[in-house]
């Protein structure tokens, strides 16, 4: 690999890999440092923003860049060489959106212990991913998820059908992405928020129109490095600063004790402190549920699955679903250990303190519409007297008079510790960078899809390599296009769509995938069935409990499953479909499975067969006929 010839389909990030990210690394060290020293010498905060910003977006678009490609394996596969290590990057960096970071510190800080499911469900759900389709994926030889189907069960339905829910799904997907990256610019920089989506979609346009999944491949290896350095060090630096630890998990129960002490002293805040404890916040079944959900949902993603596919064999993708699983694992503990230091500072610094003696952060987070005091932004402390009444100037507040964004809890992180303003610029760039790195897998799945599976497979299989990638690449601004028109609305519910959408994997393809990979004898028909059940239950039950029954909003007849009620009312409202979807996809899978005979397929397969050979023969026969009756 290392004498490779240059042209514009020689991998250098994969020849020289060691030597080539060993150098990002070490700018990126430095850059933090100048950042660090130059806002000590009194540099404007804002150019030092601007700085860490537009470096990281340069450096992801210039890689991006110089990973074209001008051959199908390489623009759809990476060129199926992806070493396990850096592919496992590459998987972690899409799996972890800014969504996924941002929301589970808001969870652990409202929820408490019980925001543990979510970690644990996300864990079980990549194993069991891992460990049942990454083998085999790659095995097959398959382009997409949908290949990979198609080549198991050798049925173009099953393409389409599995191709329709990767694309649909990767759709919605994409517009929650460009949705919350769009508000976060908006509270964040005060840029309009169609700016921050148009933005977001020009680079991730710039980074993968010339290398598809190599770009992908090798932009997520970059954008993972940024989020690991962005999201660790801040924490660390403080974990360090407070307890002596090195590693911010290890200063986890330190912080979790110290804010039991103060918000167990405080009786205004004794109702708070009992969301800490594992059962506080929901019944012992809906923590269950909340695990289960997670896992199912994390099982089957399509732009998570198809990183196995550009691993040189099954046995590195099984290396590489290892290495997401640790470095998945390394963000997702370290969540609690945000929430639980900004909890402990707002008990500290906040709690009980007068109007006078509260922290300038308290303001410039009201002006930015990321914290509300009393139920109104905390913009000056006339506002604040004005929503609290005179007793913020006696007594204080109390901890339930305090609603911090969860994406202003770990962006503005080393704010309100009192870092250096480069670790909050840092944080934010690994906020742009896992929301770069997701929306560049789900744009890959999309676009995979489209191409290889619907265009080349079923409508055009004969086109030219040449005017095939060329038609990828038009699909591909088509797609980012498209998202982005649908999450310019701020008002959308993008919550609501990215349920609807993990769980339209789960329900459509988790069981035929777990069943293609592992049981021998899985029939088209009933893995077809099972498909559409699952779907077709899933949204059913959504437009039920979204619109009612008379499908209009608001009306009061809308339907409400007596099951997990807390977590629909904590914000995550289908878990109860969800699980009614996949039972139902299963149930079909296995109940036609049994009830379908396979003789009949057999049967109708062999009379196919037999139509085209006596075509061929009349054919052959014809054409020797012609052939005899020429003049000799």
């Amino acid at each position: 690999m290392s004498n490779l010839p240059y042209s514009i389909d020689t991998d250098f990030f994969t020849a020289y890999a060691r030597t080539i990210w060993g150098f990002f690394v070490a700018v990126l060290v430095g850059s933090i440092l100048l950042l660090m020293a130059l806002d000590a010498l009194g540099l404007p905060q804002a150019v030092i923003g601007i700085g860490c910003l537009a470096g990281s977006l340069i450096a992801f678009i210039g890689i991006g860049l110089a990973s074209g490609s001008t051959q199908a394996k390489g623009f759809f596969l990476a060129g199926g060489s992806v070493p396990a290590g850096y592919n496992g990057m590459a998987a972690a960096a899409a799996y972890l959106s800014t969504a996924w970071f941002l929301l589970l510190g808001g969870a652990f800080s409202s929820w408490g212990a019980a925001a543990w499911a979510i970690v644990a469900g996300a864990l079980i759900g990549l194993a069991a991913g891992g460990h049942y389709l990454a083998a085999p994926m790659r095995q097959s030889g398959a382009t997409t998820t949908a290949d990979f189907l198609a080549r198991r069960l050798s049925s173009p339905s099953v393409r389409l059908a599995a191709s329709l829910i990767v694309i649909a799904t990767g759709f919605m997907l994409l517009a929650v992405i460009f949705n919350t990256g769009g508000r976060i610019t908006e509270n964040l920089l005060g840029l309009p928020f169609g700016w921050g989506v148009g933005t977001m979609a020009t680079i991730v346009a710039l980074m993968l129109i010339l290398g598809g999944m190599r770009s992908t491949t090798w932009t997520q290896t970059a954008q993972f490095i940024v989020m690991f350095v962005a999201f660790l060090l801040p924490v660390a630096v403080a974990a360090a600063e407070r307890y002596g630890w090195p590693l911010p998990q290890l200063a986890l129960r330190d912080a979790a004790s110290a804010v039991r002490t103060i918000a167990g002293a405080d009786p205004r805040a004794a109702s708070e402190a009992a969301g800490l404890s594992l059962f506080g916040y929901f019944p012992p079944a809906d923590i269950a549920g909340l695990l289960a959900f997670t896992a199912l949902c994390s099982v089957a993603l399509p732009h998570v699955l198809e990183r196995y596919l550009t691993a040189p064999s099954a046995a590195s993708a099984k290396r590489s679903s290892r290495w997401l699983l640790l470095f998945a694992g390394l963000f997702l503990v370290t969540a609690p250990t945000y929430a639980a230091f900004s909890l402990l500072e707002l008990l500290r610094d906040v709690v009980g303190m007068p109007l006078q003696s509260l922290p300038d952060w308290i303001f410039s987070h009201g002006q930015a519409g990321s914290l509300v005091l009393c139920g109104a932004p905390a913009v000056s402390p006339e506002a604040i007297r004005a929503a609290c009444g005179a007793r913020v100037d006696t007594i204080g507040l109390s901890l339930s008079d305090i609603g911090l964004a969860s994406e202003t809890l770990v962006i503005s992180f080393a704010e309100r510790e009192g870092l250096s303003f480069a670790f909050s610029s840092l944080i934010f760039a690994g906020s742009v960078a896992a929301a770069l790195s997701s929306a560049s897998g789900l744009l890959m799945a999309i676009v995979g899809t489209a191409s290889h599976d619907i265009q080349h497979r079923l409508l055009m299989p004969d086109m030219p390599i040449g005017k095939r990638l060329l038609a990828a690449r038009l699909t591909m601004l088509g797609a980012i296009a498209l998202a982005a028109m649908w999450a310019l609305e701020p008002n959308r519910a993008v919550i609501d769509l990215g349920f609807l959408a993990l769980g339209l994997v789960a329900a459509g393809l988790m069981p035929v995938l777990i069943a293609a990979a592992r049981a021998r004898h899985v029939r088209p028909l009933p893995a077809l069935l099972s498909m559409l059940a699952g779907t077709a239950t899933l949204l059913t039950l959504f437009m039920l409990q979204r619109f009612g029954f008379d499908l209009r909003a608001a009306s009061g007849d809308e339907w409400r499953p007596q099951a997990f009620a807390a977590l629909s009312e904590a914000g995550i409202p289908l878990v109860a479909s969800i699980f009614i979807a996949i039972a139902a996809s299963t149930a079909t899978l296995i109940l036609a499975s049994v009830l379908i005979p396979a003789t009949a397929l057999l049967t109708r397969r062999g009379r196919r067969l037999k139509a085209q050979i006596a075509q061929q023969e009349e054919l052959v026969g014809a054409t020797s006929e012609r052939m005899s009756q020429l003049p000799k």
